[in-house]
């Protein structure tokens, strides 16, 4: 019913979303000004992830197969210096909060998003003389306009 107030239940099936989005934008407004993501953010997302997966019961189902997945991705985009360590340890948090499938399908649509800027990003440093790495490259936005679109496509329950 439109207008109608949330119960108590819906409130808290869209916790998880709410939280996730309040510390994805932190995380992105912090890297365009610093390039950087702060562990804090890190350590607060992977925090409210294991109690509430604890409180629904939901650790064996959820939060290890995200984390696990998470870290088998993102592990290698750090080593061969496409992601910078902020960047793959907020995806391995945001995985232990959203699960498996969501973590890679986020990772999937912040690459296909970042393609282009990215491209156009790098060449603008390099016309600038800057060196022309990735990890330049504020990747956080990406992050969360793939985190956002993720969140569109499928909304809580």
């Amino acid at each position: 019913m439109v207008g109608s107030r949330p119960t108590p239940e819906r409130a808290l099936t869209l916790l998880p979303a709410t939280v996730v989005l309040v510390v994805m934008t932190l995380a992105a407004l912090i890297d365009l000004k610093t390039r950087r993501i702060p562990n804090v953010l890190v350590i607060c997302l992977l925090v409210f992830a294991v109690g509430w997966h604890a409180w629904q019961g939901s650790i064996l189902e959820v939060l290890a197969p995200g984390l696990a997945a998470s870290v088998i991705l993102q592990l290698p985009l750090y080593w061969w210096k496409v992601q910078g360590p902020g960047d793959s340890k907020l995806m391995m948090a945001l995985g232990a909060c959203l699960g498996a499938e969501p973590v890679l399908l986020i990772t999937l649509y912040s690459y296909i998003l970042f393609l282009p800027a990215g491209l156009v990003l790098i060449r603008r440093q390099r016309r600038q003389g800057r060196p022309s790495e990735l990890q330049l490259v504020p990747f956080g936005i990406f992050l969360l306009a793939a985190t956002v679109t993720y969140l569109g496509l499928n909304p809580p329950p």
